[in-house]
């Protein structure tokens, strides 16, 4: 039988990759946001 803490451990790995990713796709968009102002 598998341990539940282990499970909702995954569980939390995979809510802080996925907010880890959103964060660094929208760290990116602000960057490219600020670089095309710039340029304007």
């Amino acid at each position: 039988m598998e341990d539940p803490n282990d499970r909702d451990t995954e569980w939390l790995k995979q809510k802080l990759l996925a907010a880890n990713a959103f964060a660094g796709q929208l760290r990116q968009d602000i960057v490219q946001g600020k670089i095309a102002e710039r340029s304007e």
